[in-house]
């Protein structure tokens, strides 16, 4: 139970990674390691889980730290996980050694909604951006992502592609004759 719910927490992360999908796919093979301070839990149906203090996940690029993570089941599957901290950080290293890093208070993923929820003071940074609000909602059903809405601002930077080496990617600049003819 606990693997599947920290395969979970590995895709609230991805979600946010650009490619997620095949990110969370390839980490899914890779072993899990879960450290806390304590667990406090059942192995039932219908039950809450808590891995309390210093909790840690790792797997593959994977690195997820929290104060608390709390799973809770229903008939058997695993239907919310919710992770608080000062804050909740998350780091994934993809397969291009790109990192995507991520903060919030707290996060909240509703399987029987398909969503993921970070609020309190969300920060997740990417290599060609970043967004920081209050409260980011990601509806994994339809890949929408809301900010805001609740009286706070959401604030995005993107970067510009890289500029690729000089004369790389650029056409050279057509001379004299060439402009002359439409570059025929």
């Amino acid at each position: 139970m606990f693997r599947k719910a920290a395969e979970i927490l590995l895709l609230t992360l991805c979600l946010t990674a650009p490619a997620g999908a095949q990110v969370f796919i390839s980490e899914r093979d890779q072993p899990m390691d879960v450290d806390a301070d304590t667990l406090d839990g059942e192995m039932t149906e219908n039950s809450v889980s808590r891995l309390i203090g210093n909790v840690v996940i790792r797997q593959g690029g994977l690195d997820v730290r929290a104060d608390l993570a709390v799973i809770t089941t229903r008939n058997g599957e695993i239907d919310r996980v919710e992770l608080e901290g000062k804050p909740v950080v998350m780091s994934l290293v993809d397969r291009n050694s790109e990192t995507t890093k991520g903060r919030a208070n707290r996060v909240e993923y509703l399987l029987a909604d398909e969503l993921v929820v970070f609020t309190e003071d969300v920060y997740i940074e990417q290599p060609r951006g970043n967004v920081r609000g209050e409260r980011i909602v990601y509806n994994l059903a339809t890949g929408r992502i809301d900010g805001g809405g609740d009286g706070s601002r959401i604030q995005l930077r993107i970067k510009p592609k890289a500029i690729e080496a000089a004369g790389e990617a650029s056409d050279p600049a057509p001379d004299s004759a060439d402009a002359r003819d439409g570059g025929r």
